[in-house]
């Protein structure tokens, strides 16, 4: 019991992060935006959004309509947490990235991961 105390304790926090079924998880790289989706919506869904890029990334969270926005700011190779409350399943939400730009991004729940490739 103390070896298995000890292992947990000198792993590193991002490896004992679990997303839940709410959860979307969006990583950003130099050449792609990967997603892993929720299975299924809640009315309070989290997005963790990870930069794993050169640079530090600014983007917002938008509601389809715009009655929702949360604007982030990303250092490279940190990540943030957005929780939306009242997540309305007949409404879509967007991830747009401002700078560095990259295409918009509809928050699809449900799906298989995907990944966006950068705007030329």
């Amino acid at each position: 019991m103390k070896i298995v105390i000890i292992i947990l304790m000198l792993m590193p926090p991002n490896v004992l992060a679990i997303g839940t079924s709410y959860t979307f998880i969006i990583k950003v790289t130099p050449k792609r935006i990967h997603v892993i989706s929720p299975t299924k919506a809640n009315k309070d869904v989290t997005i963790i959004i990870k930069n794993e890029s050169l640079s530090s990334i600014y983007g917002k969270v938008i509601e389809e309509g715009g009655s929702y926005a949360k604007f982030v700011a990303i250092p490279k190779n940190g990540h943030k947490t957005v929780t939306i409350s009242g997540f309305k399943s007949g409404k879509n939400y967007y991830f747009v990235p401002l700078s560095p730009p990259y295409q918009e991004l509809k928050l699809k729940v449900g799906g298989d991961p995907y990944e966006i490739p950068p705007e030329i």
